[in-house]
């Protein structure tokens, strides 16, 4: 028999590991893309929570204000913002009342708002309520200066009392919706990670399989001699591929 051509470059990888890595190449592009997927749509589900719970304490806030908003004073506000702080949602909320044009009427110094919030802007143009993200300066951001604030702002009205032209503006850090997108992130990360590993194993396993009639078909072209030509009936007696051979 002719030696064969050693000018050709032997494969290095064996056909069971390169089907190996197909089977995970192809399960990566499904489950990251699922994951992907899942992602987006939990942190978009996680952060209308957190709006609504936001929206839901300024209707609150709105039904507790005094029958003339303006009068508000700095320990009303801020009593209003330590009741709704003591909520599972929220850490320091911050609140003040404006006038149409944004400017302040009702503040707390200790917790003063930003300078012409956009979320007033927005409320007053369209008149209804209005979010936004708003970065603190370091000095009144409080613990939380790492996480933006959510903020959010809704014209007062509150039956026919409430003169009008006014508008609640009331932010709190978004450390929760942050803390919780983290977590599922991580948690969707490890599932990401056991799934490739046991997809990787799966794959070896059912590779091994599919290459089994090769292994056979090989030992038994490696018994054939010029004297015995044809296969043994019992080698590979199950696989199509073999007999087809006989």
């Amino acid at each position: 028999m002719a030696e064969a051509d050693s000018s050709q470059p032997r494969r290095l990888v064996t056909l069971r590991l390169r089907l190996t890595l197909w089977v995970v190449v192809i399960a990566a592009v499904v489950q990251l893309t699922i994951s992907l997927v899942t992602l987006l749509f939990q942190a978009s589900a996680i952060r209308a929570l957190y709006d609504d719970q936001l929206k839901l304490r300024a209707s609150e806030i709105i039904e507790a204000l005094p029958l003339n908003p303006s009068d508000a004073t700095p320990d009303d506000l801020r009593q209003f913002a330590e009741r709704s702080s003591l909520q599972v949602f929220f850490d320091q909320v911050r609140i003040a009342i404006f006038d149409m044009e944004g400017n302040p009427v009702a503040i707390d110094p200790l917790m003063p708002p930003p300078e012409s919030p956009v979320t007033v802007a927005r409320a007053a143009e369209h008149g209804n309520g209005a979010f936004a993200d708003w970065t603190a300066d370091s000095e009144s951001s409080g613990a939380n200066a790492e996480f933006s604030n959510r903020t959010y702002a809704i014209p007062i009205v509150a039956g026919n009392a409430a003169p009008p032209g006014l508008i609640l503006w009331i932010a709190t850090s978004d450390r929760y919706a942050a803390q919780r997108i983290q977590s599922f992130r991580g948690a969707v990360t490890l599932s990401t990670i056991a799934g490739m590993l046991g997809t990787a194993i799966a794959g070896w396993f059912i590779a091994g399989i599919a290459v089994r009639p090769l292994d056979e078909l090989r030992s038994a072209v490696r018994g054939l001699s010029p004297g015995h030509m044809t296969l043994d009936p019992n080698d590979g007696a199950d696989d199509p591929e073999v007999m087809q051979l006989r």
